[in-house]
This record gives structure tokens, C-alpha cells and sequence, in this order.
């Protein structure tokens, strides 16, 4: 399979999560202080963007599909933890943990992403 060659644009991806990061913890984080809403709420969307438009770019076709797909069975897996270790379920408090896992997860994927694109300039 042939990867796309590098295109200028493609900066903007590798720098989109540094940015989008910094933007939430130094502009966004003491608006939001009042609020119950974390910071990947803010970042999760954007992560999706880019990992879609890495996965085009680099496989010629998107592994957004997959990446939902596996993220539902993780999040069945940590509902399922969560309810065998309360006596009474609330949604916020699941939602909050829910987030939680799926920034990690969706983080660490697109690090990955970014840094198998890196290396691919110096294999191909």
C-alpha cells in the first residue's frame, strides 16, 4: 500500500492536538472552573478530526469506524466493572469515568498515528 507523500498542510495535523491542548488548559480551564465539564470533553472531537484525517492520509481510508467500534467494547468492559463496584448508578459519575477512558484510549491511538506517520517519512 502507498502512502501519500508529505503535503504542507499536514503540520497543521501533527500540531492540532499541542495546540487544541494548550488552548484547553491555558484560555479554556479557568471559564470552565464553575462548571462539571472536564477538558477532553473539549478535546475528544478534535482528536476524532485528526485521527481521521491521518487515517486518509496515511491508508487511504478512515479508521474511525474501527476505533468507535473498539471503543464501545472498551466502554462496555469499564460499565460493567463499574457496576459490579457500586450499590446505586448514577450517569454523571459514569460519564465523568467514561471520558476519562476514552481520552486515554483515543490519546494514546493518536499518538500512535502521529508517530507512525514520522516514522513512515524515513522508510519510504
Amino acid at each position: 500500500m502507498q502512502m501519500s507523500p508529505f503535503i504542507w498542510p499536514e503540520i497543521l495535523l501533527f500540531a492540532l492536538p499541542v495546540i487544541g491542548a494548550l488552548y484547553s488548559v491555558l484560555i479554556l480551564k479557568p471559564h470552565i472552573a464553575d462548571y462539571p465539564i472536564s477538558i477532553a470533553t473539549y478535546l475528544l472531537p478534535m482528536w476524532l478530526i485528526v485521527i481521521h484525517a491521518l487515517s486518509v492520509l496515511m491508508y487511504n481510508f478512515s479508521v474511525l469506524p474501527l476505533l468507535l467500534l473498539v471503543s464501545f467494547f472498551v466502554l462496555a468492559l469499564v460499565l460493567h466493572d463499574y457496576i459490579r463496584q457500586i450499590e446505586r448508578f448514577y450517569a454523571m459519575d459514569f460519564l465523568k469515568i467514561a471520558l476519562r477512558s476514552l481520552f486515554m484510549m483515543w490519546t494514546i491511538f493518536l499518538f500512535a498515528m502521529l508517530i507512525a506517520r514520522i516514522v513512515s517519512y524515513f522508510l519510504v
